[in-house]
């Protein structure tokens, strides 16, 4: 049979069969999106002075870009805060000047506003 499809003569037909799974469920109705958590990795730069971040993750695949912060402590982001002012555009693998003890802050943002998605911190090591 035709399960899923009304039929209805003033209206015509009405396809139905995703109906329950296509609207939102009371558990999802208002629901804040919160900060994903990223995994931050920073190793000695190549020279005294200076910090590589050499991973982070997970990172999404397109539509994002990372930018760091450094501080005497992580920096507090939370999600859709935009991430401009004193944050920097971050580059795997290459230097970055730091003082030992300082916290390097990783946030991956929108390309487009740089709004906050994930974020994650380490302590940096310097050569």
């Amino acid at each position: 049979g035709a399960k899923g499809i009304v039929v209805d003569t003033r209206y015509g037909l009405a396809d139905v069969s995703n109906f329950f799974t296509a609207i939102q469920t009371p558990d999802s109705i208002g629901t804040t999106p919160s900060l994903g958590q990223l995994d931050v990795a920073v190793i000695a730069g190549t020279e005294a002075g200076k910090t590589q971040v050499d991973t982070v993750s997970p990172i999404s695949a397109s539509g994002t870009k990372l930018v760091y912060k450094l501080g005497d402590s992580a920096e507090s982001v939370s999600y859709d805060d935009a991430l401009t002012s004193g944050w920097s555009a971050l580059h795997l693998d290459t230097d970055i000047t730091a003082t030992a003890g300082q916290v390097i802050t990783v946030a991956e943002v929108l390309t487009t506003g740089s709004r906050a998605r994930k974020a994650g911190s380490a302590t940096v090591v310097v050569a």
